[in-house]
């Protein structure tokens, strides 16, 4: 629902409050069902409360695809999937950007995580789409915590990070027992 809210340009507020009511209206069959129809109205609660903080810089907001390439870095395969996909123009090109949607209560991203992330947008699209990438167009929902970060200029240190990481993990993989 709220990708798709992006993607049609953030105009019909209604949208979210139709899909609250249709949850309200649910009849849960056991706790989870309850825990999980709650949770959705509370993301979209939250959402609906920093939908004025997203800058979609211009762009054109289109739904991403529900599969995705991953992308590979140092061995390791990492799921990237965009939610949206965000067209726009700078200084006279076409360009491309994506916005993540992060929605886990516990784990909050903050700024740094979210540069992370951004960064792995960028390259994730580098690798898959024919158009320039605009970094400062890979952002994050942070839907949670109410936050929205927009893409950083600089990605290169960001996706050393990223690549540092993917060594550890492949690294340490071999020793995890099933």
């Amino acid at each position: 629902v709220i990708a798709a809210f992006i993607a049609g340009g953030m105009a019909d507020i209604a949208a979210l409050e139709r899909a609250m009511e249709a949850l309200g209206k649910e009849s849960p069959n056991t706790v989870w069902d309850q825990r999980r129809i709650n949770s959705n109205i509370d993301a979209l609660e939250t959402f609906g409360n920093m939908i004025d903080a997203i800058d979609l810089r211009g762009s054109r907001p289109e739904l991403g695809p529900h599969r995705a390439d991953h992308l590979a870095r140092r061995g390791v395969s990492i799921s990237v999937r965009p939610e949206v996909i965000l067209r726009g123009t700078r200084r006279g090109q076409n360009v491309i950007g994506a916005l993540k949607l992060h929605f886990p209560k516990q784990n909050p991203l903050g700024q740094q995580a979210s540069g992370f992330v951004s960064a792995a947008l960028a390259a994730h699209l580098q690798e898959t789409q024919d158009q320039p990438v605009d970094s400062t167009l890979c952002s994050v929902v942070d839907v949670s915590s109410g936050q929205f970060f927009a893409g950083p200029t600089a990605t290169r240190q960001r996706l050393k990070g990223v690549d540092d990481a993917c060594d550890e993990i492949a690294a340490r993989w071999p020793s995890i027992q099933p």
